[in-house]
């Protein structure tokens, strides 16, 4: 009997202790995360192109997304929504009038936030510096003149890699936080989120001072997240040895690429929720950077420079003509604006045509979008991509030729010959190849030069139109002043020779051509270039393997998933 009693006493107790076991863990479980908070934050992620035109965007997807958002945003205050791209504000204003009048009203009491300040969320790797400034530009002015507040946060969710330059830009530009997504998609596609140490980092440019708070959350912009993924998102920086004391996360939900956004059922999954502990509440993003910012950073980790994208390296290179025009451009736009701003300066341009600039500049900046430059959108799109750079390019060439007519119109022409005017548009003085069609009163002299002052300069006969009396020259053009001008004179050649350092020589099976900065030699069998010696660098070799001017094939064989 005292056998049987000890026996059940023993397991009494061992049950107890069983229990108390098993309830311990649960119990520290339960309280892991007690001082925690993950932000859920709504969004609809729109492409304003990519399988579908500009079009389709504003007359659909921005009618379909704000007006569910308008919805269930009226029918609880606590719910909150977050939506980038001053373009797509734009084109509510113009075509839904009623609805742009509701988002002014949730952006004043804190329910809608405008993340994002730029015109839309462009490429990072193919835009000039001066693009990716003008995006913030144009988009912060927007906001502030329609909301009367910028954006604090950098958000391109789903930009194909970042450049070292964007910290300074963005932080140049009002914008001190940083989020996307796209870094879990590294390598194989699903990678990234095992390479990153942690979610939170700080970002420093490659110019060695700025420094923007970031964010990579653990799942896409479009995810739903379980208790599980946000434990996960939780842990992600607690990883061991690499701890950041950071307690609070985020996470992106709702329908994206072609909009959709949140209806109320995808609101109420995170109301009044906890995970372990952790309060689960829904934000805006300027309202989760805000809190970060707050927590005890510390420990948190550093990144340098470029944060290189290594899914879609096609994207440098599909669809070439796009990339041509944007470069092509960019260029056009300096010079047009550098002349007009000189052709203000002398009193001959009152507006420096600043409206056609605007509108060149516009027309530049939406077809940067992500998926529009680097040549991820269906060809269906690139029409209005070829049509808007069209209309750029002219409105700029207008401008650029209304400033060097102001230009021609107070210089000195009084030359021998028929003058001719050559603005510089760089920040130096510089020499370089002009080329021009020059019209001449009395025919064409049977022998061409072009003089600077009494300076013979070296001259080429392109083309001759006796009937027309013009010719097709290119000249050197030397020592132009600095965002100014200069006055040459072409006329009949007076004799002489120009001074030059180049020289040439056969050598047997090649051509040698030679001045004091480079040595090529062109294969006289072939025509190639078998090799470029860079003089300045110790006569460094330019190619290592093979000759220049090759023909090469190559098969683009591209991906699984996006083929970009």
């Amino acid at each position: 009997m005292k056998y049987k009693k000890m026996k059940k006493a023993f397991a009494a107790t061992l049950a107890f202790a069983m229990v108390v076991g098993t309830a311990t863990p649960i119990s520290v479980q339960a309280a892991a995360y007690d001082d925690h908070t993950m932000y859920m934050v709504a969004n609809a992620h729109i492409d304003t192109a990519w399988q579908w035109p500009y079009e389709d965007t504003a007359r659909d997807i921005l009618k379909d997304t704000v007006g569910r958002e308008i919805k269930a945003l009226k029918e609880d205050p606590n719910r909150k929504f977050t939506m980038s791209a001053s373009k797509h504000y734009e084109w509510v204003k113009e075509y839904y009038p009623d609805m742009y009048e509701d988002i002014k009203k949730f952006m004043a009491n804190g329910q809608w936030d405008n993340p994002g300040g730029q015109v839309v969320e462009p490429d990072l790797n193919i835009p000039s510096g001066e693009s990716l400034v003008r995006q913030s530009l144009e988009g912060q002015h927007f906001f502030e003149k329609e909301f009367g507040k910028t954006s604090t946060v950098g958000y391109v969710p789903d930009t194909f890699g970042f450049s070292g330059q964007l910290p300074q830009i963005l932080e140049k530009s009002g914008m001190t936080n940083f989020v996307t997504t796209k870094l879990n998609w590294q390598n194989d596609g699903y990678s990234g989120q095992s390479e990153r140490k942690s979610d939170v980092f700080l970002w420093n440019g490659i110019d060695g001072k700025s420094q923007i708070l970031s964010y990579v959350p653990c799942r896409d912009y479009q995810s739903d997240y379980s208790d599980a993924t946000i434990r996960e998102a939780f842990a992600r920086n607690k990883q061991q040895g690499a701890e950041t004391n950071v307690k609070i996360a985020v996470g992106m939900f709702g329908g994206g690429d072609h909009g959709g956004g949140v209806d109320g059922n995808g609101f109420n999954k995170y109301v009044n929720k906890t995970v372990d502990g952790a309060d689960v509440k829904l934000a805006t993003i300027s309202e989760f950077f805000n809190d970060l910012k707050k927590q005890d950073l510390t420990n948190v980790r550093k990144v340098d420079g470029e944060m290189y994208f290594e899914n879609h390296r096609g994207t440098y290179t599909s669809w070439g003509q796009v990339k041509k025009y944007n470069r092509k451009n960019e260029i056009l736009a300096e010079k047009a604006e550098k002349a007009a701003a000189v052709g203000n300066w002398l009193n001959a341009m009152p507006n420096a045509e600043a409206a056609n600039l605007s509108k060149a500049w516009d027309r530049i900046l939406i077809n940067q979008f992500h998926d529009v430059l680097p040549g991820s959108a269906l060809p269906y799109a690139y029409m209005d991509t070829y049509n808007d750079q069209e209309l750029a390019e002219r409105l700029m060439e207008n401008a650029l030729d209304s400033g060097m007519d102001s230009m021609a119109y107070v210089a000195n022409t009084q030359v021998e010959g028929t003058p001719v005017l050559v603005f510089n548009a760089l920040s130096w003085n510089r020499d370089g190849m002009v080329e021009t069609d020059v019209k001449f009163d009395e025919g064409i002299p049977d022998k061409l030069a072009v003089y600077d002052g009494a300076e013979k300069l070296l001259t080429t006969v392109l083309k001759r139109d006796e009937e027309n009396k013009t010719a097709k020259i290119r000249f050197c053009a030397k020592n132009i002043p600095a965002v100014g001008y200069k006055v040459f004179s072409v006329g009949a050649d007076k004799g002489g020779n120009v001074a030059s350092s180049l020289s040439m020589s056969n050598t047997g099976n090649d051509i040698v051509m030679e001045n004091e900065n480079l040595k090529v030699e062109i294969d006289k069998g072939t025509g190639n270039i078998r090799q470029i010696y860079n003089k300045k660098d110790g006569n460094r070799k330019v190619f290592v393997d093979g000759t220049g001017s090759e023909l090469h094939v190559l098969k683009d064989t591209g991906g699984r998933n996006y083929p970009a």
